[in-house]
């Protein structure tokens, strides 16, 4: 507020009210202090206003352009994890077949280990069958008298021969 005129002057002013006109001047001079402070304090808070509003636009400039971006990664999320999920899901299958695999390896092994002293006397049989064969086939060829069965070759042949001719063969 403007400062009161003076109209009279403080020596005009009779001494037992300069005392008043002192603390009235005081409180005008106070109130103009605190009406300058209000003013302050309006502008203040109207760049407050002002840095808010800028601030909420820059922030919803920034959710404008990284919501789609951030969007675009949920979704990629997503499709990851259900690629994850299946391959979840196979590695399950996997897993039980192997298990099934296993199993019946197992059941191959035991199976085959009660027939194998079975199969190694089978084997055992064989052989001493197959060996008596070939020993007795052996004697047999080395009891053949060499010279006799020569004697019957030459006499087949001299039996042969004339009727080779007869018929017309060679020699």
């Amino acid at each position: 507020m403007n400062e009161p005129q003076n109209t009279a002057d403080s020596k005009n002013i009779p001494e037992d009210k300069k005392e008043l006109y002192e603390l009235l001047k005081r409180l005008e001079a106070a109130n103009a202090g605190q009406e300058l402070y209000a003013k302050k304090q309006y502008r203040m808070s109207q760049i407050s206003a002002a840095a808010c509003v800028l601030m909420l636009i820059v922030v919803l400039a920034c959710a404008a352009v990284l919501m789609p971006k951030v969007l675009h990664l949920f979704n990629q999320v997503d499709a990851i994890t259900q690629k994850v999920d299946v391959v979840f899901e196979e590695i399950d299958t996997l897993y039980d077949q192997i298990s099934v695999v296993m199993k019946d390896l197992e059941s191959i092994t035991s199976g085959l280990a009660d027939t194998l002293p079975e199969m190694m006397t089978n084997l055992d049989t064989l052989m001493e069958t197959s060996s008596e064969g070939i020993t007795e086939a052996i004697d047999k060829v080395s009891s053949i008298d060499i010279k006799t069965l020569n004697n019957a070759i030459a006499d087949l042949q001299a039996i042969v021969e004339p009727i080779s001719k007869l018929f017309g063969g060679r020699r």
